[in-house]
């Protein structure tokens, strides 16, 4: 029995029930395991670049029958991996990572949707190696209120599949930033403080913003 990908073998058993694995050329973390005449393929972690519907796994048994073989596919969810934020004189930015399949950034200030033309948003959207998004958005202050605002800055990504706020991160008033994602809940700026007054602000205002989403 084998498990493959293209022309790229995975692993096989022999008659003899001897596991072979071969992971050289793929990046994806699996393991193999055989079991009451059962070759199982099971993955650690799933790169984009190698699921999908053009990216089959083939199951084939050779025997003194014959050939037989079938294939499945290995579909991800909706996700966002880390998000890494800043704040600078200009405005604030943040980028979120691992992100798969797509997504669009929306920002807020407190609980307004800025839109109202006060501030300039751009996004840059990139994919890494393995097939990841890498969605960067920054927002560029075109008047003195917003600099001189105490008002924390959101940006909130929605998934393109679903239409729902998959990651979420709050910029705070000297860098102090919170965020929510997938994973749970999380403080921190880029030197890790751990102020317990900023957590209480982003918590109150996080309540606000869903209550408003909603």
């Amino acid at each position: 029995m084998e498990w493959s990908q293209g022309n790229m073998s995975l692993c096989s058993v022999d008659s003899q029930e001897t596991m072979t694995t071969l992971q050289r050329h793929f990046q994806s973390d699996f393991r193999c395991q055989f079991k009451d005449g059962r070759l199982s393929l099971v993955f650690q972690t799933v790169l984009p670049l190698e699921s999908g519907n053009l990216k089959r796994y083939m199951c084939k048994l050779h025997s003194n029958k014959g050939v037989a073989h079938n294939y499945t596919r290995v579909q991800l969810q909706e996700c966002c991996g880390t998000v890494d934020t800043v704040l600078k004189r200009d405005g604030p930015s943040c980028t979120f990572n691992h992100v798969y399949p797509d997504g669009d950034v929306h920002w807020f200030h407190g609980s307004r949707n800025v839109s109202d033309g006060s501030v300039t948003q751009h996004t840059a959207k990139s994919v890494d190696n393995h097939g990841w998004m890498i969605i960067h958005s920054w927002l560029t202050f075109n008047g003195t209120q917003e600099k001189g605002s105490h008002k924390p800055y959101n940006c909130s990504l929605k998934g393109s599949t679903s239409g729902k706020y998959i990651a979420s991160t709050f910029v705070l008033k000297h860098g102090h930033l919170a965020s929510i994602g997938a994973t749970g809940y999380s403080i921190s700026d880029g030197n890790r403080v751990r102020q317990q007054k900023a957590v209480k602000i982003a918590l109150a205002i996080l309540v606000s913003l869903i209550v408003m989403l909603k």
